[in-house]
């Protein structure tokens, strides 16, 4: 196994130290998932969001109260890409990696929160994540 890059784990630190309307997500997650997969292409998952924020903007025709944006956000997310938790394996270490999420559309509520957040943030949408117990 290759050791972990100690520039990442300096470039996730330095990410997550910033305010929080500083903090690329995403970007954080993904730096999370090159512990375990060093050769990641951190942009092609970033594009997939992007793509997802476009498909689901294009169902809009121009519409942009919040509300029905987030409504067209989580159909386009959970019915029409067909992301969901993994129930069967909730502990698959895949569930908190961004990217296994992304291929597999299956994860847990942290990672499936993330691509909420992530999406609806390129949508315009003021979204805050929650903290639960």
């Amino acid at each position: 196994m290759t050791p972990p890059d100690p520039s990442l784990r300096q470039r996730f630190l330095e990410e997550v130290s910033q305010g929080d309307e500083e903090i690329n997500l995403a970007g954080a997650a993904l730096m999370v998932a090159r512990e375990e997969y060093p050769q990641l292409p951190e942009e092609r998952y970033l594009g997939r969001l992007d793509l997802m924020a476009e498909e689901t903007r294009d169902r809009l025709d121009d519409e942009g109260a919040h509300l029905l944006v987030l409504q067209e956000l989580l159909g386009s997310l959970y019915e029409r890409h067909g992301f969901r938790g993994n129930r069967e394996s909730y502990y698959d270490p895949r569930n908190s990696f961004l990217n296994d999420v992304l291929d597999r559309k299956l994860g847990i509520p942290l990672t499936l929160g993330i691509v909420v957040l992530e999406v609806g943030w390129r949508l315009g949408l003021p979204l805050e994540g929650v903290n639960f117990p």
